[in-house]
C-alpha cells in the first residue's frame, strides 16, 4: 500500500479533506474510500467492521478489501484508505463521516494529556 501524506488546515471540513486527498492520489477514478480512522476521536469506519476499534482495524479492513492507498492527514491526526474494492465491502457515508468530524474541535483535544 502506498502512504501518502496531507496537510490541512486544522479547520478543514472533512468533505474537503477527502476531495485534497483525491487530488494527490492521482487520475484514478476507480478508486473508493474503503476505510478511515480519526485519531483524535478515536473512531473509524466503515462502522459495522471498526467503528470503535483501532487505526489497525481500519488498515486491515481496507488491506483486506484491496486498499492501494493510505492518505495520512496532518501527521496522522486522519487516515483515509483508498482502493479498487475486491469482493464484497462495506461503502461508506460521506455524510456520515462528515457528522462526525463537525462538532469537535481540535482546539478541545490541544491539550490532553497521555498517562
Amino acid at each position: 500500500m502506498k502512504t501518502l501524506t496531507l496537510s490541512v488546515d486544522k479547520n478543514s471540513t472533512f468533505t474537503t479533506i477527502e476531495s485534497k486527498a483525491r487530488q494527490l492520489i492521482g487520475p484514478q477514478t476507480n478508486l473508493v474510500l474503503l476505510a478511515w480512522w480519526d485519531s483524535a476521536r478515536k473512531v473509524g469506519g466503515p462502522a459495522e467492521a471498526c467503528g470503535d476499534e483501532t487505526l489497525a482495524c481500519a488498515a486491515a479492513y481496507a488491506t483486506s478489501h484491496g486498499s492501494s492507498h493510505r492518505v495520512r492527514v496532518n501527521g496522522g491526526t486522519l487516515d483515509l484508505f483508498y482502493g479498487a474494492p475486491n469482493g464484497t465491502f462495506e461503502e461508506l457515508d460521506p455524510t456520515m463521516v462528515e457528522e462526525v468530524h463537525r462538532p469537535a474541535q481540535s482546539s478541545a483535544f490541544d491539550n490532553v494529556q497521555g498517562g
